[in-house]
């Protein structure tokens, strides 16, 4: 399997992927929040001034993360990490997420508690393309790595789906130029149950029927009126109409898209971004692009410790054609020469010819990992080092009373092809106490090891082992217990930190 990729019309389809988003955000923002059905025409704001907006300042730290730490390595706890070190955000799921994690407690769990009124929001579907940009064609790498990240504030919740779903819509749009089929590949990426996917089939077939779309809007406000707004479904919805209505035409798709209201300036940003993707900067009219200009505005980063921070698109947009080679490279990608010669599953071939930007071979039907992962248990944590996996699963919420007791049990995976002998030593609070098998045999992994698929394997025939935790009369607010993994010969053990609640 194998995708071909012509550098100067992938520079082109990343470059207006980020101008769309400036453009559409910056259309947007000035009715964000909006619940009604508006009448916008265009931009309202000054020209040459795009607005600030977290949809792209957010994506920078993702590929600063990228880049300092490499692919191969990075997880949902270093991005989490990245986040509270550069994003001081303290509203809503952002707030929720980053103070959960910043006392101990771990994604996917950290966008679960505490977070029933926001985790099914936006704040995750808006920040994707980095991932789509990086990953062309290839849904199931952009849509792992887009996982990790919107566990962090969404947990395993509708507001994680909904970033699914545009990740892989995205990715899908490099190499798929029709928009309908990008959109019901995308949607195989979510569970049919999930209510963003019932969102998007009901705005597909009230369209495939003629329906008005303002009709189509007011069916989705309907369908949606338990969750209230600003809320992933309905707005994803919304941005679908853009898409949909628009047919097309970059400007209209933007104004179909804002004048349904909430969140507006996620709904115009992401169909900017898609139809950027999809046609290039061909498909953004000139006025528009004369209008915003080039420069991103931050307004969600600490940039004091930042370092090289992109000022504009067409910087942001080669910091990511730097860093897509490797990072497809440690996704099971090789790039390919015709003096080179690997044994991999996957090859990318560089090109200059126009005519073929992207080869029709891309595999772009899901794995099956979205699915998995969305229906892990809201109270779960995930870890890994280069030989090991775990996944720490608690049945209820992670809160223990004095005197009192709590069990929760470890799901381990090799990611080598060697079998182990584990040692496990439970560290608990002075007083408390743990009961657990001390020795765990962790059989070696068979058949190819694809880092697509990390957690799909806890579920295959590997061990686990549970932990009885007893606390004394004296529990804090916040209780760390670490739980230390060890094979002879791997001098590094699997450290899981594991905070429950007093």
């Amino acid at each position: 399997m194998d995708i071909k990729i012509n550098k100067k019309l992938y520079r082109d389809k990343v470059y207006a992927c980020w101008l769309g988003k400036n453009i559409g955000g910056t259309m947007g923002t000035p009715f964000e929040g909006n619940p009604n059905l508006l009448d916008i025409k265009g931009f309202t704001s000054a020209k040459g001034e795009p607005l600030p907006n977290d949809d792209l300042d957010l994506q920078i730290v993702w590929l600063k993360a990228l880049i300092e730490v490499g692919a191969l390595n990075l997880d949902a706890n270093i991005l989490s990490w990245y986040w509270r070190k550069y994003i001081p955000a303290e509203w809503n799921e952002y707030g929720v997420g980053r103070n959960n994690a910043a006392v101990g407690i771990t994604p996917p769990m950290s966008g679960e508690l505490f977070n029933d009124g926001w985790k099914a929001s936006n704040g995750a579907w808006i920040r994707s393309e980095i991932w789509a940009c990086l990953a062309p064609g290839f849904p199931n790498v952009a849509v792992k790595y887009a996982i990790m990240e919107a566990s962090i504030d969404h947990g395993v919740s509708e507001g994680t789906a909904a970033e699914i779903f545009t990740a892989a819509l995205e990715s899908i749009a490099f190499a798929e130029n029709d928009l309908r089929v990008a959109i019901d590949t995308a949607l195989r990426y979510i569970p049919e149950s999930s209510r963003v996917a019932q969102s998007v089939r009901l705005v597909m077939e009230e369209y495939d029927k003629g329906t008005d779309w303002k009709v189509t809007r007011q069916k989705v406000l309907n369908m949606n009126a338990d969750l209230g707004y600003f809320m992933a479904a309905s707005n994803i919805a919304y941005a679908v109409i853009g898409l949909l209505y628009g047919e097309g035409d970059f400007l209209q798709s933007l104004i179909y898209a804002i004048n349904c209201g909430d969140d507006t300036d996620c709904t115009g940003a992401t169909v900017g971004s898609v139809l950027g993707i999809l046609g290039g900067t061909k498909a953004i009219p000139n006025e528009l692009k004369e209008y915003i200009g080039d420069r991103i505005i931050t307004k969600s980063l600490d940039i004091s410790s930042f370092g090289c921070l992109p000022k504009d698109c067409t910087e942001l947009t080669e910091m990511v054609i730097r860093t897509m080679p490797t990072f497809m490279a440690e996704n099971s990608f090789r790039r390919w020469f015709d003096t080179d010669n690997y044994n991999s599953r996957y090859y990318v071939e560089f090109n200059d010819d126009e005519s073929a930007p992207f080869s029709t071979n891309s595999n772009l039907e899901p794995n099956g990992y979205s699915h998995h992962f969305l229906s892990l248990p809201p109270f779960t944590t995930c870890h890994k080092n280069h030989w090991l996996e775990a996944m720490v699963h608690f049945e209820d919420e992670p809160r223990i009373s004095p005197m009192g007791e709590i069990t929760f049990e470890v799901k381990l995976s090799n990611k080598i092809y060697t079998l182990f002998q584990l040692t496990a030593r439970v560290m608990v609070p002075h007083g408390w106490t743990a009961a657990y098998p001390k020795a765990v045999c962790l059989q070696h992994r068979t058949g190819h090891h694809d880092i697509n698929f990390d957690w799909i394997a806890l579920t295959r025939h590997n061990p686990s082992f549970k932990v009885t935790l007893r606390a004394d009369e004296h529990t804090e607010a916040y209780n760390r217990i670490y739980i230390a993994l060890e094979a002879e010969g791997y001098p590094e053990p699997l450290v899981i930190p594991v905070t429950i609640l007093g």
